[in-house]
């Protein structure tokens, strides 16, 4: 970046969609990674659909009770 003169663009980047913005960093332990697989099987998931279940569910943004159907159906592109 510094040699297309951009590293200052990328720090405003950095602070517009992440630092400002509100949005919050979550991560999944290797522990948590390794659960993907089952909830693809269980859900018929794909893997970032099963990732994104997993981290809403791992940070408490849904319960065990959360509608995986439901989810799974807003997401399909007809």
């Amino acid at each position: 970046m510094d040699r297309l003169g951009k590293s200052e663009t990328y720090a405003d980047f950095i602070s517009d969609t992440i630092e400002n913005s509100g949005v919050k960093l979550i991560r999944l332990s290797v522990k948590d990674l390794k659960e993907i697989y089952h909830i693809c099987k269980q859900f018929n998931l794909d893997f970032d659909d099963s990732y994104q279940y997993l981290s809403a569910l791992k940070h408490g943004y849904i319960n065990n009770h959360y509608n995986v159907q439901t989810f799974q159906r807003a997401n399909v592109q007809t």
